[in-house]
């Protein structure tokens, strides 16, 4: 039934209080606020809902990323005005706008030009709408570039004078919308663009050839550009390097067309700050970071299961980490998503300060009013589908009023870690290929580690292979199936330099083309591990094998764990074993090895790694003082986070579980400590911190 003007203004309290702009421009303000879609509700509600926000304490709104179709109702005519008051009563009250360039055409644009829309590996015309296309076009397409170029010229210069506009959200999600099991595109514009792609890459069709194997099996030979086409799922029965150049492809053609509308508005409005949302993980984000002048997530933690919490952390260390600066969320679930589990009373407020604790300087709930028709009619918005104000705009509400209290303190922190984790697109992607024949892939291995280190409090970014590694203590590299000389010249600086590398199974088997060492594993870096790999084999389930710890040995010492997926029994160089295989014919063979090289170490484990085993190690770490956690308390309900100011830092201790909790907490050395909420003051290294369900508490030390 549709929702009446009355009903909207009858269940909705009316505030209209003046006062304080929660836009600070005296100082850093935290930015805080929704999602906001007025077009697809009556002018006369506007008032009530920015002054619903104003209570809150929002000072920031998204706009504008649905509304093309309101925007442009036909091609070429502009209606603005709509959007110019939106602004202006958001304006009255402090409250700036993020507007996002347009991602859903109107329904005139496939009418005139059906040739935009994708086509899949099978030769099909995706259809207009979400019909498992997400993305509604080829960004190929010239007709789809140049009326994108259209909307977000006039966009921009329509708003690069207006002051409430702090900046642009480019897209919205972009990604290639494969519909499941296929994947798009494979229209004639995107076929040639792979050519030419190729040909800037290798120059020569012979070089092609050598590189990435065409006369192995299925033997391709190619004598021009034009014989080439884009490989199809399944990608593990092709060339194994024409598959691995087609994800990378894809991944700068996405890249380029955010460049593409970046550069059209940082030529109009080059004050204005531009980023884009929730960037998946066929982008190589952290090259298309380099474009943006701050990153966003869309986090979404809650659907049908409980969540485990340190997967929304990873997630938020691994975007922080993408421009070592803080990172914003811009959309953050407010209610239900898609029929799944509704959110606890104080989940939504923990999952506020669990991003926040993690390096986030702006949250935007996703999303204001509940939609009541289309696709996304049960994500529910702050105020539920009876538009009534429930629990959840109330606890945003205390959010709100929290964060202006803490943000001058907030705004002059930041996240700093002596651990990182190597993550490399190529090696999502290479590993994804052949998930199948490993039941295991990159993102797996590296949240195993991200966790093990997660349970013992250790801060973490996550990195990409060439950055500069000699500030961290320790660096993990999970599954780092690819390998080349400038990434393996950078690790063994790193370790000469008195770093301690930790590797596991399948490490540098495969050159930059996807193509198998011909060397011993570990391609690159037998000198560095000391080792080489003389067997492996698969772990099967029921398998009755252990990976043992030796006595004596610096790390893991008469400790135990199972292995996951694939073994290997590493041949010793030069390198001491610190754990052996127990179980099976790999009986006695080194598991574990420890090479020192120049003033550090390279650690080589003869599995993927584990939670079990990383949580293992982690703890040897911090007893040796190698690494030091935020704090020592034995809780995995309980998470601890930490941003550091010049003379202070921040501990944000939430709890994840639904009980209540006394936590024992113990940190390095007496502070001055002052809970920020209830404002209690003392001096201690040791603090009993009692927490409600889903409960917070943040902390500042001195």
């Amino acid at each position: 039934m549709a929702i009446s003007r009355k009903n909207l203004l009858n269940n909705f309290t009316f505030l209209s209080k003046e006062g304080t702009m929660y836009f600070k421009n005296s100082r850093k303000a935290f930015f805080l606020g929704v999602d906001y879609y007025p077009e697809e509700w009556p002018p006369d509600i506007w008032d009530q809902d920015v002054n619903l926000m104003y209570e809150a304490k929002f000072n920031i709104v998204r706009l504008a990323d649905y509304a093309w179709p309101m925007l442009e109702p036909s091609p070429g005519r502009f209606t603005f005005d709509w959007l110019d008051e939106a602004i202006e009563k958001l304006n009255a009250k402090g409250i700036k706008v993020i507007l996002a360039t347009p991602r859903y055409p109107p329904i005139w644009f496939p009418k005139m030009y059906p040739d935009a829309l994708p086509v899949d590996d099978q030769g099909r015309r995706i259809r207009f709408g979400r019909n498992g296309a997400w993305m509604s076009y080829c960004p190929h397409n010239p007709n789809f570039l140049r009326c994108i170029e259209r909307i977000v010229r006039a966009l921009a210069e329509h708003y690069k004078d207006n002051p409430n506009v702090y900046g642009w959200q480019i897209d919205n999600e972009t990604q290639w919308s494969d519909p499941y099991p296929n994947m798009v595109c494979y229209c004639e514009y995107t076929k040639e663009k792979f050519r030419e792609w190729l040909k800037a890459k290798y120059g020569s069709i012979e070089k092609l050839n050598e590189k990435i194997g065409t006369k192995f099996f299925p033997i391709q030979i190619y004598s021009d550009w034009g014989e080439i086409d884009p490989p199809w799922p399944p990608l593990r029965e092709k060339n194994r390097g024409l598959a691995l150049d087609w994800l990378r492809f894809r991944s700068d053609s996405l890249i380029e067309l955010i460049r593409f509308e970046a550069s059209i508005i940082r030529n109009i409005a080059p004050h204005q700050k531009i980023t884009t949302n929730r960037i998946s993980h066929q982008i190589d984000n952290y090259k298309l970071s380099k474009f943006l002048d701050f990153i966003s997530y869309d986090s979404y933690p809650k659907y049908r299961r409980e969540p485990d919490p340190a997967v929304a952390s990873m997630y938020y260390d691994w975007f922080r980490s993408m421009k070592n600066t803080s990172f914003w969320v811009m959309e953050l679930q407010s209610g239900i998503f898609f029929l799944g589990k509704m959110p606890r009373p104080g989940e939504i407020r923990k999952w506020t300060y669990q991003a926040i604790g993690r390096g986030a300087d702006g949250i935007l709930y996703f999303r204001w009013r509940t939609t009541p028709y289309g696709v996304e009619q049960f994500v529910y918005g702050i105020p539920g589908p009876d538009n009534r104000l429930d629990r959840r705009y109330y606890e945003i509400k205390k959010v709100g009023e929290e964060i202006r209290k803490l943000e001058e303190h907030i705004c002059e922190t930041a996240c700093k870690s002596d651990v990182a984790i190597l993550c490399s697109y190529d090696n999502i992607w290479s590993t994804d290929i052949e998930k199948d024949d490993y039941g295991r892939n990159f993102l797996e291995d590296m949240f195993s580690v991200y966790k093990g280190l997660w349970l013992n409090h250790i801060p973490v970014d996550i990195v990409e292979p060439l950055c500069d590694l000699t500030k961290y203590k320790i660096v993990f590299t999970p599954f780092f199936y690819i390998m080349n000389e400038e990434i393996a010249l950078n690790l063994k600086e790193y370790v000469k330099n008195g770093g301690i590398l930790i590797s596991d199974a399948r490490l540098a088997v495969k050159n930059e083309y996807n193509g198998i060492f011909s060397e011993p594993l570990p391609g690159l870096l037998t000198d560095l591990f000391g080792i080489t790999i003389d067997d492996h084999d698969i772990v099967e389930v029921g398998d009755n094998r252990r990976i043992l710890g030796l006595e004596g040995a610096p790390i893991f010492a008469q400790k135990e764990a199972s292995p996951v997926a694939w073994v290997e029994a590493l041949g010793l160089s030069d390198a001491d074993a610190l754990a052996i295989h127990k179980g099976t014919w790999l009986d006695g063979a080194p598991a574990i090895t420890m090479h020192k090289y120049g003033g550090g170490r390279a650690i080589y484990i003869g599995t993927f790694f584990s939670t079990e085993l990383v949580n293992l190690m982690v703890r040897d770490f911090i007893n040796g003082g190698l690494i030091k956690p935020i704090a020592n308390l034995d809780d995995s309900e309980v998470e601890v986070a930490r941003r550091d100011g010049r003379d202070f830092s921040l501990l944000f201790i939430i709890n994840h579980s639904d009980k209540y909790k006394k936590v024992k907490l113990r940190l390095e050395k007496t502070y001055s400590i002052e809970d920020l909420f209830d404002g209690r003051s003392f001096e201690s290294n040791a603090l009993t911190v009692d927490l409600k369900p889903d409960d917070v508490k943040v902390l500042m030390v001195k």
